[in-house]
């Protein structure tokens, strides 16, 4: 699934503190998913998944507002 490509992109940036490009891919991710949440049930759990990720990254990166 796209959605899972963008999230795991993400976080292989995340790790190794690449924060916009993290971002980038996590921020796409949610957006994807959150069009299928209607469509699919397991993209209910994923999505607390991605937020979950999103905060941390922007807490890491120091943008303690938007995380």
């Amino acid at each position: 699934m796209l959605v899972t490509a963008y999230f795991k992109l993400g976080l292989a940036y995340l790790e190794a503190k690449c924060y916009e490009q993290a971002l980038e891919h996590l921020t796409t991710s949610f957006k994807l998913n959150g069009t299928l949440i209607q469509e699919i049930s397991e993209s209910k759990e994923y999505h607390t998944k991605i937020l979950t990720t999103l905060g941390r990254c922007y807490m890491l990166a120091g943008n303690f507002k938007d995380a």
